[in-house]
């Protein structure tokens, strides 16, 4: 995580440097054609653009370095000059763990590292303090580099026990080198050192007893002494059994054993052979001590409690004083375990917090976010580069001009509001100015239907009697204008 911070904060600063240089240079002829306020499209194009091109530079420079590193390293170490050799492995690690690398680029170019430095403290015998981690996480990723395999097993079997990681390491070499005779039974003498009795041993114990015999030699007699003291009885533990046997060992238990497994093992295709070479052992034995042999052999079995019969369970309920007493001692022994642990668990928090790697985490991690402020801020300055929205022109007050015709046509009047607005929207579909107007007698009101206004009634009975052989309107009469009520 701190790599990848770091190579995300370098590459954002570098590419908002040349980017800029660029969006200064490029963008300006690109204002007059896009307009301003599409200027921030190019500019994130161009600043991706650059982020991309960044990436690709920073990684041609970090696989250039590295070659150079290895093949100077290699140059070093043929000249058996191994303090050279590994500074140059060291200045390698160091570029692989640099900017230049993202998390994704730097597999391959770690792999290449690790398979050098692996075969380079193999080699040499000064550097045994880094051997068992470098020469282990290579091993991690190639199981089947055979040399690599057996050297690493050389100096597991040579020290004292080993980790979980070291056994998780032995299973994928032996899947990788279960037909390897020399492989094999280097992984049985750990595995035996190990007095481990679980599937992945008893695999490679039956590969290296089955497949390579003869290299088994003197790992029999151990596997022998592992298998009876674990009271094994099966297949493969009466196989070893036999085999000591009729080599002349003379194992306190070995005859129990052998014993045992022809009681309990059942005959079939693979078990008729080695059953039929244990009847040859008891040839002259009586059957009862063959028996007493068997027996004492197998461990005691616990006997099976007797369990009451459903009509004597009475069912009790528990009283109510003990589960109080036994819930508050619970809740006591609860809270003087946590209050022990406080300052201890204070204290990792205080040593993970001022721990190197949480240093450099959160130095780039604050790298990181200065930049994306910055990028924030420059982006942000582009789109008030742009020019301000004209502010919408006001609409001007309407002039109100006075009518001075005096006459008008009445058309039609109603004494519904509806019917007369209906009339005046059909004189008003066909291009006339008409409007309505409400007049009120002294018991009824009427909602009236005038066309325009005229200077005189020469004129309104000109445009009157027009509309009439149109078929506009049906009659008409000359009458006073008045200003509408309503538009």
């Amino acid at each position: 995580m701190v790599l990848f911070f770091k190579h995300v904060a370098v590459r954002l600063w570098t590419s908002l440097f040349f980017g800029s240089i660029c969006t200064l240079v490029v963008l300006p002829p690109f204002a007059s054609l896009v307009g301003p306020e599409w200027m921030i499209v190019p500019g994130l194009t161009l600043f991706v653009f650059a982020y991309w091109v960044t990436g690709l530079v920073f990684l041609a420079i970090g696989r250039r370095q590295v070659s150079r590193l290895l093949e100077e390293a290699t140059i070093w170490e043929r000249a058996a000059m191994n303090r050279e050799a590994r500074k140059a492995l060291d200045r390698s690690a160091a570029t692989v763990d640099s900017f230049l690398f993202s998390p994704r680029s730097r597999k391959a170019s770690e792999r290449r590292l690790l398979a050098q430095a692996a075969r380079f403290h193999m080699a040499d015998a000064d550097s045994m303090t880094n051997f068992d981690g470098i020469v282990h996480d290579y091993l991690e990723g190639n199981p089947t580099d055979r040399d690599a395999a057996v050297k690493w097993l050389e100096r597991v079997l040579s020290h004292g026990p080993a980790d979980h990681r070291t056994h998780d390491l032995t299973a994928k070499i032996g899947a990788a080198h279960f037909d390897d005779p020399t492989v094999m039974k280097m992984l049985c003498r750990f595995y035996l050192s190990e007095r481990r009795c679980d599937f992945t041993a008893l695999q490679a114990y039956g590969h290296l007893m089955d497949g390579h015999p003869s290299a088994a030699g003197s790992l029999v007699d151990d596997l022998a002494d592992l298998f009876l003291s674990h009271s094994r009885v099966d297949r493969q533990a009466l196989s070893v059994y036999l085999h000591v046997h009729e080599k002349g060992g003379r194992h306190a238990r070995l005859l129990s054993g052998i014993a045992a497994c022809s009681r309990n093992i059942v005959p079939g295709p693979m078990t008729r052979p080695l059953l039929a070479r244990a009847e040859t052992v008891f040839v002259d034995m009586d059957r009862s001590h063959r028996l007493e042999l068997a027996e004492n052999f197998l461990p005691d079995e616990p006997k099976a409690a007797v369990l009451p019969s459903p009509g004597r369970i009475r069912s009790r309920r528990p009283a109510l004083g003990p589960v109080l007493l036994a819930m508050a001692s619970n809740t006591k022994k609860n809270l003087a375990r946590w209050a022990v642990r406080i300052p201890d668990t204070c204290r990792g928090i205080r040593s993970g917090l001022w721990s190197e790697n949480s240093r450099l985490l959160f130095k780039w991690t604050a790298m990181g976010a200065a930049v994306i402020g910055v990028c924030w801020l420059l982006f942000n300055t582009l789109s008030h580069l742009r020019p301000p929205a004209p502010p919408p022109e006001p609409s001007p007050n309407p002039v109100m001009v006075p009518i001075t015709d005096p006459f008008t046509i009445q058309v039609a009047a109603f004494r519904d509001s509806a019917e007369a607005k209906r009339h005046v929207d059909r004189l008003k579909a066909h291009g006339i100015d008409a409007y309505w107007k409400q007049a009120t007698g002294t018991q009824k009101t009427w909602y009236q239907v005038r066309i325009s206004h005229f200077p005189s009634k020469e004129a309104a009975r000109a445009a009157g009697d027009e509309m009439k052989q149109k078929g506009l309107i049906a009659d008409y009469y000359v009458a006073n204008y008045k200003p509408p009520d309503l538009p």
